[in-house]
């Protein structure tokens, strides 16, 4: 069982790295609104903007960011590489 002491160092191993996140998702955030010639965002909107970027790095669901699998029936990358033959001998009992 765990100690008290490793129950609080998980603890902030995981804020370090929910921080850790958030600074990057805003970066690349800021980096794309520059290019685009947006203003930046302002303190509270840049708070929440980390807060939702952290845990999705998807700004959306548009047809641009959303899941292509979910919009087109795409396969995934996986599926892509590896194709797999109907007449497969390893799918067969």
């Amino acid at each position: 069982m765990k100690s008290e002491r490793d129950h609080h160092f998980a603890r902030a191993i995981r804020r370090d790295q929910l921080a850790r996140i958030k600074q990057k998702r805003i970066r690349e955030r800021e980096a794309r609104n520059a290019r685009l010639g947006l203003p930046p965002f302002g303190t509270a909107e840049r708070k929440r903007r980390a807060g939702v970027l952290a845990n999705t790095a998807t700004p959306c669901s548009c047809w641009l960011c959303g899941n292509p699998r979910r919009l087109f029936g795409e396969p995934t990358p996986q599926e892509k590489r590896w194709p797999r033959d109907e007449d497969d001998p390893a799918e067969k009992p």
